[in-house]
């Protein structure tokens, strides 16, 4: 029902945007946890599109959605265009001061990158500024370390690769995770 909820109110004009935006990217969370991943990328692109024409200055929403895309594209084995929504999310947060966001952009950009078979070397530079912004010693940096671990292998950095493994280790350690 969500689904045909933010298809009629995405079609009653800008005074309806809001609830449908609400409702294609509560249908897109949903689909995602049913594992109708394609069904929930249309709708994450239903949402992005209500989102650019209705509500284009709140920077925070459009990151959220695009990450959802961006996993449900990955989930699918769609590479390229999972790369190219986390890397749009990466940039938004970036450029509005969204740290978190911006971190687990990094950490999907890696995955997708892996997907697609490239070199690490652009995951390399995302997980590094990540890592750089995000000062906290959890679970989300561990994660960062590990990605990042795994993206210097893709770009021949074997010694790099090492130390990225042994700091996501002994911090995982330390936190208990």
């Amino acid at each position: 029902a969500l689904a045909q909820l933010a298809y009629h109110f995405s079609e009653a004009g800008p005074g309806a945007a809001a609830k449908a935006l609400d409702y294609a990217r509560r249908s897109a969370e949903h689909a995602t946890q049913l594992l109708a991943f394609e069904e929930a990328a249309r709708l994450y692109r239903l949402a992005l599109q209500l989102q650019q024409q209705q509500f284009a200055k709140d920077a925070a929403q459009r990151c959220g959605l695009l990450l959802g895309l961006g996993r449900v594209d990955r989930s699918i084995g769609a590479g390229e265009p999972a790369k190219t929504a986390f890397q749009e999310a990466a940039e938004l947060a970036r450029n509005h001061g969204l740290p978190a966001q911006f971190a687990q952009a990094a950490v999907g950009f890696e995955s997708a990158n892996v997907i697609t078979a490239n070199s690490g070397e652009a995951a390399v530079a995302l997980l590094l500024e990540a890592i750089a912004l995000h000062q906290v010693d959890d679970p989300m940096r561990v994660e960062l370390l590990a990605h990042l671990c795994r993206a210097c292998v893709y770009s021949d950095r074997a010694d790099e690769a090492k130390e990225a493994h042994r700091r996501a280790v002994t911090l995982a350690r330390e936190i208990d995770d």
